[in-house]
């Protein structure tokens, strides 16, 4: 009977410690989701930022 209740104790550290490491991976995997998109719109906001620009410059330049 005492080993019943150690078995018992062991499965409930077991599910503890499984729940404990998909709470941790599931954060970790939304960060580096999270990470990722905000370096795409950085990117993406960048390369429209330079891509406007561009015109704008040459016909500022075309005026003169």
């Amino acid at each position: 009977m005492g080993k019943e209740n150690f078995k018992r104790i062991s499965s409930k550290q077991l599910e503890a410690r499984i729940t404990a490491f998909t709470v941790i991976l599931a954060v970790i995997v939304m960060n580096i989701l999270w990470w990722t998109g905000t370096q795409f719109l950085e990117l993406n906001n960048n390369h429209n930022i330079t891509e406007t620009a561009k015109p704008f410059n040459q016909q500022a330049m075309q005026h003169r």
